[in-house]
């Protein structure tokens, strides 16, 4: 039974079991040479943009992102539905950006859409 501890945007971390919270969908996107940083003798260091929808039986989900040291997530109430759950990928993605990240603007836009392509499709009647 792994536990796993995320960071949630304005409120404390949660603690799951992550049987209990299976990802439903995720993006992600790679880059091995990072930022070049002039000034760094040690050489470019990999950078790895990621976001991801964890959702637990009884209907709640959480949907978190990150790369480096920055953290985002979000815990939505049972009854949550897609519709939901995009509006919060969207906006994660928009508030990553605005905190200063807007030199990879576009791999955030690309990482939310790619997730939302992701998720379970809707079974229409």
């Amino acid at each position: 039974m792994f536990r796993r501890t995320i960071t949630l945007t304005d409120s404390a971390p949660v603690t799951i079991v992550d049987d209990e919270w299976p990802i439903i969908a995720s993006a992600t996107e790679y880059d091995p040479y990072g930022d070049e940083d002039e000034y760094d003798t040690a050489g470019p260091s990999p950078t790895e943009w990621w976001m991801k929808i964890r959702q637990h039986k009884d209907g709640r989900a959480i949907v978190y992102a990150g790369y480096d040291a920055v953290r985002r997530g979000v815990l939505l109430p049972a009854g949550s539905d897609n519709s939901a759950i995009v509006v919060v990928v969207r906006a994660m993605a928009q508030d990553i950006v605005g905190a200063g990240n807007n030199y990879n603007a576009g791999i955030w836009s690309e990482l939310a859409a790619k997730c939302i392509a992701n998720m379970p499709a809707e079974v229409l009647a």
